[in-house]
């Protein structure tokens, strides 16, 4: 799934093209800045993450 993908308060899997690499929950702000939090309470904008990681995509977490 690609960042068009997203959901509000949707929890994702961050995946640099061959491992996961982050679980976050996504918050999209009115202005359409797209952020995701990590368990640990850390925020990370979107841009950074595709800065980090270009090859980045995304993945529904499912608690098992």
């Amino acid at each position: 799934m690609t960042k068009a993908d997203l959901k509000n308060k949707q929890r994702v899997w961050v995946n640099n093209g061959t491992d996961r690499v982050m679980l976050g929950r996504v918050k999209i702000l009115p202005n359409g800045y797209t952020t995701l939090t990590d368990p640990k309470g850390f925020t990370f904008s979107l841009s950074e993450l595709e800065w980090r990681w270009p090859q980045i995509n995304f993945e529904i977490y499912q608690p098992i």
